[in-house]
């Protein structure tokens, strides 16, 4: 975790809900001190530091996402080689894409992705409106493999699998060994999407049927380990949903647990509901 002393915000755009997370890192130490859920026409701006820092999250089905195997030579770049391979199976031209990628597998393979430049200049020009203008942006996913490792307690075994459940989307990210493994997302039908923090079981059969198709691939790509926890974040995450998920997936599955400390006494109860917002505040 990068630390300045600067205050850092995650803004994470959940169909018509804003989650923002804000970080303070004056004095060298890391306190969260707000955690604000509201409509996209009812943004505070009141609270922001203008002189701040601001990351907001692109979701999974708004990029291009793809693993990239690196062959294992000397004096090559493999960041640089793994867009290259991206940029050549695309029927995209290179200027029309921004492109970002994350190590993984100790640099052998890359999780590259793309986002249309006209999307993501759209949105900067949201928050600029309304905040601030951004800094930087991240996928959902990666953004809350970020807030797990940053502000949770880890769990589980070498593989696990992160959920964000909001109404419109769920995000999922594989974790293996502290290392985002593959990202994605699985789109909610209207029925699927309730306030009460129950889950149908059309969605419940998709999250299953995602959930086996991609260890299936990891699997065919040398990562053998079992799955052995699911952690469930998001504005309708709860015990029910939990306990509806674990029964169907036969996968222990729980709530963060989050470093308390790292949080102000008055929002530290809510923080296990914004790991996307809480990690688009690291490595701004």
């Amino acid at each position: 975790m990068v630390e300045t002393n600067k205050i850092k915000y995650g803004v994470d755009m959940i169909g018509q809900d804003i989650q923002l997370a804000a970080c303070n890192c004056s004095g060298g130490s890391i306190l969260i001190d707000q955690l604000t859920q509201s409509g996209i026409n009812e943004i505070n701006s009141e609270k922001i530091d203008k002189f701040g820092l601001l990351q907001f999250s692109v979701p999974e089905d708004k990029a291009i996402i793809k693993r990239v195997k690196i062959p294992p030579h000397q004096n090559i770049d493999g960041k640089e080689l793994a867009e290259f391979e991206f940029n050549s199976t695309l029927l995209d031209k290179d200027e029309e894409l921004y492109i970002k990628s994350n190590s993984v597998n100790g640099g052998s393979e890359y999780l590259v992705f793309g986002c249309h430049r006209f999307l993501i200049d759209k949105q900067d020009k949201f928050f600029e409106d309304r905040l601030m203008k951004p800094a930087g942006y991240k996928l959902r996913a990666l953004a809350m493999a970020d807030g797990y490792q940053n502000f949770c307690w880890r769990e589980g075994g070498e593989l696990i699998c992160l959920l964000d459940l909001s109404p419109s989307s769920v995000s999922y990210c594989f974790v293996n060994n502290d290392q985002p493994l593959f990202v994605g997302s699985i789109t909610r039908s209207d029925k699927d999407a309730t306030d009460n923090g129950q889950v149908s079981e059309s969605f419940l059969t998709d999250l299953k049927v995602t959930i086996q198709y991609n260890m299936s691939n990891l699997f065919k790509a040398g990562y053998t380990s079992p799955l052995s926890l699911l952690i469930v974040t998001g504005s309708l995450a709860g015990k029910e949903s939990n306990e509806a998920i674990e029964k169907k997936l036969r996968l222990r599955t729980i709530s963060p647990t989050i470093k308390t400390a790292l949080f102000t006494p008055e929002i530290v109860n809510r923080a296990g509901h914004f790991l996307v917002s809480l990690g688009l505040t690291v490595d701004v």
